[in-house]
């Protein structure tokens, strides 16, 4: 194992990220009698990154991996990191969700608890992660225990087939969820901007200070909100899926 300075960061991360999520699952837990459904989308997405955080954890590369059933499920299934991949669209999709979930309670607040229950939440969330692990299981067709070098190697049909694979996770991890978070909080923002115009002019009284109508210090929330996670997310994964 090499400790480089890369290799102590990701692990720092990993740590970092299983303490914060055990911390979001535990209090989620504690208040779970509330049973509110953006708890259960939050509970879902702390668990799915507590996952993302353990895979994150280094692994010493094998110098022989041998050409056996266990080596090919370690060159398939560790290797290829297909269960990280996999709680990352998780945990990618909760997210918009989330958002989804979100511009729902705003914009259609009559038809909120009618269509978001506690049942078609949880099925949601099964959904997402049937369909996360399906769509990366053709990453471990991609790689093999090679026979001459017992190193496990990539083998794809040709350089399109690579191609297409790397535009079909750009457009699942990056393109889907970001466009889908940027058009629902902008049409939360413009709701909340509406009712807000509603307001204006009126003002709360607090201690004897004039203070702004709750409308629009909540509209201007959600604006940074809206720019703070939509930003932390593209900041996070545009340069990793350009790279790839």
């Amino acid at each position: 194992m090499d400790w480089s300075w890369l290799v102590i960061l990701q692990l720092t991360s990993a740590i970092t990220g299983i303490v914060g999520n055990f911390l979001v699952i535990a209090v989620l837990f504690h208040r779970r009698s509330k049973n509110r459904s953006t708890d259960t989308l939050i509970g879902g997405l702390a668990f799915a990154d507590f996952l993302t955080s353990i895979f994150l954890i280094p692994m010493p590369q094998p110098a022989y991996i041998p050409k056996t059933w266990l080596g090919e499920v370690l060159s398939r299934l560790v290797f290829t990191q297909s269960l990280l991949w996999t709680s990352i669209t998780v945990s990618a999709y909760l997210l918009m969700s989330i958002s989804v979930e979100r511009y729902i309670a705003v914009v259609h607040p009559l038809h909120f608890k009618r269509l978001i229950t506690p049942r078609r939440v949880s099925t949601l969330i099964v959904i997402i992660w049937v369909l996360s692990v399906l769509s990366g299981l053709f990453g471990s067709f991609t790689r093999t225990v090679d026979t001459f070098t017992n190193k496990c190697k990539e083998q794809y049909i040709n350089r399109l087939t690579k191609i297409i694979v790397a535009f079909y996770w750009f457009c699942l991890l990056l393109v889907v969820p970001s466009l889908t978070m940027l058009i629902t909080q902008v049409l939360i923002a413009r709701k909340l901007s509406h009712r807000s115009n509603q307001f204006r002019g009126m003002t709360n009284s607090l201690n004897g200070k004039t203070m702004p109508s709750f409308h629009i210090v909540a509209r201007n929330r959600v604006l940074k909100m809206m720019l703070i996670v939509i930003l932390i997310y593209l900041v996070c994964w545009t340069p990793n899926h350009i790279a790839y």
